[in-house]
């Protein structure tokens, strides 16, 4: 099974990872990761540049980060309608998707 995680609007790895919220946030995907309940999770996040966390994370999360021309409040907001236009591709692959907070959920459902 696949999991899609939707981060909360305008929040990116980055902000976890600067906040000391990072190793935290990740336990419970390494426990689904590790009970194979899962065998991949992506995490759909609003940083332009989340891709370089990857390598704090377990095998098996795939960072899907916002494309940088979106990079703003505006364009987070923008980019929140219209993600899944631009994640079609790893959401046909998604068999559970999940938010994080209402704030941006809209992107998921």
């Amino acid at each position: 099974m696949k999991l899609g995680l939707f981060f909360t609007l305008g929040v990116s790895l980055e902000l976890w990872h600067n906040l000391g919220l990072l190793d935290r946030e990740k336990l419970i995907y390494e426990r689904l990761l590790d009970q194979e309940v899962v065998d991949r999770i992506y995490w759909f996040t609003y940083g332009v540049n989340d891709k370089r966390f990857e390598n704090l994370l377990p095998r098996g999360i795939l960072v899907v980060p916002m494309p940088a021309f979106f990079a703003g409040r505006i364009g987070s907001l923008l980019y929140s309608f219209l993600a899944p236009l631009f994640l079609r591709r790893f959401l046909r692959d998604t068999d559970v998707i999940k938010t994080n907070q209402m704030r941006g959920s809209w992107a998921g459902v």
